[in-house]
């Protein structure tokens, strides 16, 4: 049995050298789209990437996706899938709640409600958006606070930016190993 885990589609591509009912497609971002949404891929590279993307998902036993917008993308471009596409969503790791005492503030007992958000701080993911998000809920509720989990090229970034624009109530964690 294979695993493909697929950020760019070009790391699932062993997955056409294998046979079908062994495989798994674990989808994490939408690429090529985000990349071209983004007009970080010149457009003149979609037919090939596309059609990559096409027969890595056809080639696939199964496909697993990291959330239910995913799911519904790909169904809404690839309907023909629809028996063998699932979703597992990303979970709380309840060592990130140990991980808060390090910036002295204990969840568990604490009047604060948290949000917590586990992802890479890169351009097709848009991290900014927490930032807007948490100057908005601010005004909401004061007692909601939204824990950042992870790392990628903008992390310093979205720090500064937290710094600077005096956002209290994110919390920054970076990476956390597994």
């Amino acid at each position: 049995n294979y695993i493909f885990s697929s950020g760019p589609i070009t790391a699932a591509i062993p997955l056409f050298f294998k046979s079908k009912r062994n495989t798994i497609l674990e989808i994490r971002d939408l690429w090529p789209d985000g990349g071209f949404e983004m007009k970080k891929i010149p457009k003149v590279f979609s037919k090939p990437l596309f059609f990559i993307q096409k027969k890595l998902y056809e080639s696939a036993g199964k496909i697993i996706t990291c959330s239910p917008s995913q799911r519904k993308y790909i169904l809404d471009n690839y309907p023909e899938l629809l028996n063998k596409i699932h979703t597992v969503e990303h979970g709380i790791d309840f060592r990130i709640l140990d991980f808060s005492l390090s910036y002295n503030q204990n969840i568990t007992e604490h009047k604060n409600k948290y949000w917590i958000v586990v992802g890479t701080f890169g351009f097709i993911h848009n991290p900014y958006k927490w930032l807007e998000l948490a100057q908005n809920i601010i005004k909401l509720d004061q007692n909601i606070k939204i824990v950042l989990i992870g790392s990628g090229p903008l992390f310093n970034d979205i720090k500064s930016k937290i710094y600077l624009n005096k956002i209290n109530n994110i919390i920054l964690t970076g990476q956390l190993s597994k």
